[in-house]
């Protein structure tokens, strides 16, 4: 009954993305930045969704956001069911296509990475390091780096095995993954363990590097988190796994990732929104979910398109000033 009731509850938590993201209509009003990069902007999404799912965009309004404001920006592609080792090769694919087949004469990307799609940039630099030429920074909001004891629950209860792997086969079929089996649908999510992530920090010495450029040496990195506090009516789904963290010693976390998991490189923060609201959830940070704001002023705090607009301007400055190269 145990292993139902969470199996359950990890399936409202899933489809409760798309519910959520009705709600996004236009962006508040940002600064009036220029988002014109030398280096054009790699999105990539993290896991259980691709970058369009049905009716709703993983980054929400952020992409077109981004290029009202002059960016050039990609999608990563990669698929929502894959592990770790199967996504860097995609995202590998991916970049090589659009730096020797694309008419924009790419030489490097900017990469913006949210949840897990920041450990499958992670694991491509670290399978073929020759692919750091085409990377000139990397940005990681709200990734694992150190794991999250969400992905621990999922393997400990079973919830990626037997009888319900058939199940999110025909979710990643419905969703559009390609060259995906059951087994590779089961490593999905192993390397968000606590376990799996240390060992691949170990491996990787990635996480040697506290500074911008130590962290994977010729990129400049650097990580967001976010902090959900008090209640969170936006996004009352991640609060339900949030204060299960906190009851488990993980806190302060989003609904899904800690603030000690999701440093990485430069640490630069996270992201709570205004004293009176309940602070910032794990999707809210792509613009997937808590859109209620858009449309109760005041009712959420946090304004998603004009963070990337922002993270996005602050890149096009550095690369201006030779930190980025």
């Amino acid at each position: 009954m145990k292993k139902i009731t969470i199996f359950g509850l990890c399936l409202v938590l899933f489809f409760g993305f798309f519910v959520d993201s009705a709600f996004a209509m236009g962006a508040r009003k940002s600064k009036s930045w220029d988002c014109k990069t030398d280096y054009p902007i790699l999105l990539v999404h993290g896991i259980a969704t691709r970058d369009h799912t049905l009716w709703a965009n993983y980054f929400g309004r952020i992409e077109g956001w981004l290029k009202k404001k002059g960016a050039t920006v990609y999608l990563g592609e990669q698929n929502a069911w894959g592990s770790m080792q199967s996504n860097a090769k995609q995202l590998k694919k991916r970049i090589l296509e659009l730096v020797f087949f694309s008419d924009n004469k790419i030489k490097k990307f900017n990469v913006i990475a949210h949840s897990k799609g920041g450990l499958d940039i992670r694991r491509m630099l670290y399978d073929d390091p020759t692919m750091k030429q085409y990377i000139a920074s990397f940005t990681t909001i709200c990734t694992p780096h150190r794991g999250t004891i969400v992905a621990d629950w999922f393997y400990k209860y079973e919830l990626f095995a037997g009888s319900t792997l058939p199940f999110f086969r025909a979710l990643s079929f419905i969703q559009g993954d390609t060259d995906i089996d059951m087994g590779d649908i089961y490593q999905s999510g192993l390397g968000l363990t606590k376990k799996e992530a240390q060992k691949f920090n170990n491996e990787s010495g990635h996480l040697n590097g506290k500074s911008w450029n130590t962290a994977i040496p010729g990129i400049y990195c650097q990580s967001y988190t976010a902090k959900l506090k008090g209640y969170n009516v936006s996004d009352a789904l991640f609060q339900i796994t949030g204060n299960l963290m906190a009851l488990a010693g993980d806190s302060p976390n989003d609904g899904m990732v800690t603030r000690a998991s999701g440093q990485f490189g430069h640490y630069r923060g996270e992201k709570k929104g205004a004293w009176w609201s309940g602070g910032v959830a794990h999707m809210q940070m792509v613009d997937t979910t808590g859109s209620l704001g858009t449309l109760v002023p005041g009712f959420f705090n946090f304004d998603a398109p004009a963070f990337y607009a922002d993270i996005v301007h602050e890149l096009q400055v550095w690369e201006d000033q030779g930190k980025i190269k």
